[in-house]
């Protein structure tokens, strides 16, 4: 396949294609074309080969496998948008074979052969401390409305975490296990309506999450509890 044809599929592809037969919107195909001038800026960078020299033959499994790395190496790219640039190649190949699967089935292959970067995902659970904890059921001011509401619904948080009635009794200072009770007939729905018809909160606020589950939200609350 020749030069100007891979520049003719290629322009075919992103102009044509992806915005009106795919109906992709304007920012995926951005994202799209961006890979490519990636591309051509690696191989005239790495392989000083202008971007009307390159052919189908030229885009061989180990260019693009150099390529992927030199994302990440050199351009200091996540190994999440590696596999971004990846797919849009992937699928130009198979763009091109479509249109002409004898000379386009040997580039979707070499393509399709190169591999994903696989993504290792975090799963920790953060915890809050013991006075961390301490410190969240005791900023809700009971003697107001709003403190007594926001108390009482982080107590009913612990419980639907699992935390025993006997660690909440000692943390909310109550005498008597009967006052701790109060809270566990309190049911979700409840509690969630209260929420919907009642809640004033803002970001600033104490959010009634439920403790020591939540991991995206614990950084914000975490600094909110040395704040205040």
């Amino acid at each position: 396949m020749s030069k100007i044809e891979l520049l003719d599929y290629l322009s075919e592809y992103l102009n044509d294609y992806l915005p009106f037969g795919k109906g992709l919107s304007a920012n995926t195909v951005t994202s799209y074309r961006v890979a490519f001038q990636l591309l051509f800026e690696f191989l005239y960078v790495k392989k000083r080969i202008r971007p009307e020299r390159a052919a189908f033959d030229t885009l061989s499994g180990d260019i693009v496998t150099e390529f992927l790395y030199w994302l990440e190496s050199d351009r200091g790219c996540s190994a999440k948008t590696r596999n971004h640039r990846r797919t849009a190649l992937v699928s130009f190949a198979s763009f091109v074979m479509r249109k002409n699967i004898a000379v386009g089935s040997a580039f979707y292959t070499a393509m399709k052969n190169t591999p994903r970067r696989k993504i290792h995902k975090n799963t920790d659970i953060l915890y809050f401390t013991r006075d961390e904890v301490g410190i969240l059921l005791g900023l809700p001011d009971a003697s107001s409305k709003l403190g007594y509401r926001n108390k009482v619904l982080l107590a009913v948080h612990m419980l639907e975490s699992g935390i025993p009635l006997a660690v909440i009794k000692t943390f909310l200072g109550h005498e008597s296990i009967t006052s701790t009770m109060v809270y566990a007939e309190v049911t979700p729905e409840l509690a969630n309506k209260y929420l919907l018809e009642h809640s004033k909160l803002t970001e600033t606020a104490i959010s009634p999450l439920t403790v020591a589950v939540y991991s995206e939200k614990l950084p914000f609350i975490k600094k909110y509890l040395y704040q205040n």
